[in-house]
């Protein structure tokens, strides 16, 4: 099997600058192996070529030192003599000015019809003969001249914005115009537009485009080198797939479960790839010199090795130069805890119950704050999830992908693939619980709305009405509501402030909730409503041995948004009612992550509690020790004893016949728990 597979990978990119490359070899590799790194990211071609090029379309850099031969071949030499794995990073998405001056077919054009040059360097374009053929003729010489262990590129697909969060708008450079009239019979739109259908099938053409062209890399790099791994941040044609956890400006708080949720997107959909999810060192592309907060790097970090994920940090220029470096001593203690422990978290496969969906094709409808909140609910319920992508499930394994799970969620995918909301159907059919929120499945392919519900499980008959966001709406618990989802006697509304779904319901499909319309909220004398309505805020619907549970509203966004109990309680009494969790019980408190994993063989099952009582808003400091946590895993086998790795002890256990109980007498930044099964032995 491939290294990159069998291997546990600690991965430092030093995304080095022009000037970087007067280094010492013998001093950069010694800063790697002080880390525990054993495979690096350096920059060799693209925007500038690291090594005297003989390609007259490879921008050499100016600051080769002269005289002191070939530093990137004598980097890749000490690299491999230390046991580190040399990975080259390319960047095809610009080329120096004085190129793009002579093939301006290769460029990025604007509406307006100008090229985007950005300090001396121009923006190519995906469709462009530079990202199509000529990236094809530098690959080929270095792998022709240096012993590479793997490839990165960067800046990947059709970019639509600047280094400075400037929005450039769509290519309509010839090719792009040619190509894309040429697959849909449309004009390129001019605009982003999700009512157009032609910006809709632009979003379709430039993921179609870019999986070909990665397609194509593959297939040339393996002609030249079967073992060189292929990274970037695509699904296709990719052996390694990139994920970053990144501090934005432009985000009001940092998504804390970024690491989790980038990791959880390959694992355990894509099993044929290794997942490379870096902790990004600096604040933002415009601040590259200043840091995150060390306890920030920390837990994205942490999240990883609980995943049981290779750990992967990232800095701009070498680890030995960083302005920056409160945070090292942290990353390098995970980086030596992860090379002493890493064989624990080898050959291991995430047990969960619940599939959560990942529908990144809606996010333009704004199902990503759905997808957070849904996700949130469910760490901090400790319900053990995965989540696979939409475009993971392919139509003929999506019936017996869904089937290894109690419970898939689909949250706010207006647009569903027919194929897999027929899987999904199937799914139901075959005694499974579906939960939806949202629109899901109510526009076509081209964005427009069906007037139905594309789930046959779901029970809705029509949509009669998508109301708007209003002031003052709630969904009220009767008392068969609450006798229904076990509900809480001290709650008896949730409130909406989003749009909502007025749905026709089939017969025999279940109206649980009931709405109250906008009613007014000022001044307090008139705060009060006379109207109550039938329209449901829940649906539950039989559909052969399974059954649908439709949320006809934003539940996840709600809770996003807003944080509020109500949105989290509906969520986890649906749940509770319909696939009661039975794999894990624990008494954590919501701010301590859980993840569990099974070794395939059955020897032991790996259980990672994580702590992110850190946070306060936008600042993260150390976690608060938690103490006296008890967890009870069902591990489908009798457990001999349980160990703390962090804590370097046995755990006293009560053992059950298919599994067992501890107390985790001390929860510090994290704990990794083995329950050693019954004849199972340390590796």
């Amino acid at each position: 099997m491939s290294w990159w597979l069998t291997e546990p990978i600690r991965l430092v990119q030093t995304n080095l600058r022009e000037i970087d490359i007067d280094l010492d070899p013998a001093g950069f590799v010694a800063e790697l192996v002080d880390f525990s790194a054993n495979v690096v990211l350096f920059n060799v071609g693209g925007i500038v070529a690291n090594y005297p090029t003989e390609l007259e379309y490879h921008y050499p850099n100016p600051h080769l030192p002269i005289g002191r031969g070939d530093i990137l071949g004598e980097v890749i030499d000490r690299c491999h003599e230390a046991g580190i794995r040399f990975m080259a990073r390319f960047d095809f998405s610009k080329v120096h000015e004085s190129l793009a001056a002579r093939r301006p077919e290769w460029l990025y054009v604007s509406e307006a019809g100008k090229h985007n040059n950005y300090n001396g360097q121009v923006q190519t374009c995906v469709s462009g003969g530079y990202q199509q053929e000529y990236c094809l003729k530098i690959l080929s010489e270095t792998i022709a001249r240096y012993r590479l262990d793997a490839v990165f590129f960067n800046m990947t697909g059709y970019q639509r914005d600047d280094y400075d969060r400037n929005y450039l708008g769509i290519c309509q450079c010839d090719a792009c115009q040619t190509s894309f009239h040429a697959r849909t019979g449309m004009d390129l739109p001019p605009t982003a537009d999700t009512a157009n259908p032609a910006f809709l099938a632009l979003e379709r053409f430039s993921l179609e485009r870019t999986n070909e062209q990665y397609d194509q890399i593959n297939r040339h790099v393996k002609a030249l080198d079967p073992n060189i791994a292929i990274c970037t941040y695509t699904s296709r044609g990719v052996d390694i797939w990139r994920k970053e956890a990144a501090t934005t400006f432009e985000r009001n708080l940092e998504w804390e479960y970024e690491s989790a949720d980038n990791v959880k997107s390959v694992m355990p959909a894509y099993p044929d790839k290794a997942v490379a999810n870096a902790a990004v060192h600096f604040v933002s592309r415009r601040f590259r010199y200043s840091g995150v907060a060390p306890e920030l790097s920390r837990l994205r970090l942490v999240q990883n090795i609980a995943c049981a994920a290779p750990l992967d940090f990232f800095v701009i220029g070498t680890l030995g130069n960083q302005k920056d470096r409160v945070s090292y001593d942290g990353v390098r203690d995970l980086f030596h805890y992860h090379a002493q422990n890493a064989h624990w978290y080898q050959d291991v496969e995430p047990l969960a119950e619940v599939c959560l969906i990942k529908p990144e094709a809606n996010f333009i409808y704004g199902a990503k704050d759905e997808y957070y909140g849904i996700l949130r609910i469910l760490s901090e319920n400790h319900i053990l999830y995965d989540v696979w992508p939409e475009d993971a499930l392919e139509i003929a394994p999506t019936l017996e992908i869904l089937s290894r799970y109690k419970t898939v969620i689909v949250g706010e995918a207006r647009c569903l693939r027919p194929d897999i909301a027929a899987a999904l159907d199937a799914y139901v059919a075959s005694g499974g619980v579906l939960i939806t929120t949202g629109q899901t499945a109510t526009l076509d392919q081209n964005g427009r709305a069906t007037g139905g519900c594309g789930l046959v499980a779901s029970g809705i008959n029509a949509v009669r009405d998508i109301r708007p966001r209003a002031n003052s709406a709630y969904f009220s618990l009767r008392d068969q509501d609450k006798a229904r989802l076990d509900w809480q006697d001290a709650l008896d509304v949730v409130f909406l402030y989003g749009e909502y779904m007025d749905c026709e319901l089939k017969a025999g499909a279940e109206a649980i909730l009931s709405h109250l319309p906008p009613h007014m909220h000022g001044p307090p004398e008139k705060c009060y409503h006379e109207v109550e309505a039938d329209d449901p805020g829940l649906i539950v619907n039989r559909h052969g041995a399974g059954c649908c549970v439709t949320i006809p509203w934003a539940v996840g966004s709600h809770y996003q948004t807003h944080g509020n109990h109500a949105h989290a309680i509906l969520m986890n009494r649906v749940l509770a009612t319909f696939a009661p969790p039975i794999c894990l019980s624990t008494d954590a408190p919501a701010l301590v992550e859980v993840h569990v994993q099974a070794r395939r063989d059955g020897r032991w099952m790996v259980v990672t509690l994580v702590n992110q009582s850190g946070q306060n808003g936008h600042a993260f400091h150390a976690p608060v020790p938690m103490h006296d946590i008890m967890l009870k895993l069902k591990a489908g086998r009798p457990v001999a004893r349980v160990s703390a790795l962090k804590a370097g002890l046995d755990l006293p256990l009560n053992p059950t016949e298919s599994g067992a109980s501890v107390t985790v007498p001390r929860l510090d930044r994290f704990e990794t728990l083995i329950f050693h099964c019954v004849d199972g032995e340390r590796p």
